[in-house]
């Protein structure tokens, strides 16, 4: 009987002594995970702490998370008008795709116009340009940390100085990331310097006030001077613009085709394009060509971008033929001259026999 009674208590206690393990291990477990939870350990589902970010600044996923080893910005450009004194905050995107986790940077350049046509702007690197924006613009980050597949959304404050005089101020934002050595050529040699890539978001502030705007109509014309078509060729035009004033304009056009008898068969309309001040730029518009043989007259209506009214008018013609249709025609016109020239002086010889 007192074995019997050892025993129960022996079992008693086993039991007491798990349950206690239990009970101690689930309360410091609970710790644990309280602690990791509070501290940002293993339990945080997510992937960015927009507490550690800049104000304002926000880290999304893309929906196609696609490798394409290549990065978005936008917008391409960002126009605005702005009083001394006033302030405008726009969002500057950036979406990776490079395959990996990478750092990007932003820099300010100033931008002027060519005066020779050949680029649409010419950034100056460290030179500060004659309509400098770069000491206005202020990113809510300079560099930041994206990984592949997420877009990062950044806000970019405009501040115009209440001192500033009227006219246009001209700046590009750059977003550069450096590539790593996978993303080399292949044969590149070990040790070289890495690729970097640079994106330019286009930045134009017009201060309102007395300004200068003028511009002329340089040219129309087709490319190459080109005169002559196949049906079914493409044609391009070219429209070139001269901005004499001190701020950019966006000029804009339409181009209407007619044929022989004066009829309009088709008509372009060209969007506004922008010429920075001191500036000249050539549009290229490429139009596709559905139409018969003959002769067509190109007449462009252009508005410089300011002036209401103001438009400026130039022709171009060309001709539309068929190669397989003339050199049929060239070939009935060689065997009507043969039959013309040789038939006549055989059947004279065999009358005078």
């Amino acid at each position: 009987m007192h074995k019997k009674g050892t025993f129960w208590w022996l079992a008693i206690a086993s039991w007491i002594g798990i349950f206690l393990a239990w009970v101690s291990f689930s309360h410091q477990s609970f710790i644990t995970a309280a602690v990791a939870a509070e501290q940002g350990g293993p339990t945080e589902a997510a992937s960015h702490d927009e507490a550690e970010l800049p104000e304002g600044v926000r880290i999304s996923p893309l929906i196609d998370q696609g490798v394409f080893r290549d990065f978005v910005v936008g917008p391409g450009k960002y126009e605005v008008y702005l009083e001394p004194g006033e302030e405008r905050v726009f969002s500057l995107s950036v979406s990776n795709r490079m395959g990996d986790t990478r750092g990007f940077q932003f820099a300010m350049e100033d931008v002027v116009g060519d005066p020779t046509g050949k680029e649409p702007v010419v950034l100056l690197g460290n030179d500060r340009g004659p309509y400098s924006l770069r000491d206005w613009v202020h990113p809510a980050a300079w560099k930041i940390t994206i990984p592949h597949g997420h877009k990062a959304v950044i806000p970019v404050r405009i501040a115009v100085p209440s001192d500033a005089s009227p006219g246009g101020y001209y700046s590009s934002l750059l977003v550069s990331t450096v590539s790593k050595d996978s993303d080399t050529s292949e044969g590149s040699i070990a040790g070289s310097a890495k690729v970097v890539s640079r994106i330019g978001v286009l930045l134009f502030v017009r201060v309102p006030g007395e300004v200068v705007e003028t511009g002329s109509l340089v040219s129309f014309s087709t490319k190459e001077q080109k005169a002559l078509l196949a049906h079914g060729d493409p044609l391009t035009f070219l429209i070139t613009f001269r901005n004499d004033g001190n701020v950019h304009l966006n000029p804009s056009a339409t181009i209407t085709i007619q044929n022989l008898l004066g009829k309009t068969v088709h008509e372009i309309v060209v969007p506004p394009w922008y010429v920075l001040p001191k500036a000249v730029r050539t549009r290229e518009i490429e139009w596709k060509n559905p139409y018969w043989l003959g002769r067509y007259t190109a007449t462009l209506t252009l508005n410089p971008g300011y002036g209401g009214s103001d438009s400026r008018t130039a022709q171009v013609v060309f001709w539309v033929v068929s190669w397989q249709a003339i050199a049929v025609m060239f070939a009935i016109f060689l065997l009507t001259l043969i039959l013309f020239l040789y038939v006549p002086k055989r059947y004279a010889i065999v009358r005078k026999q």
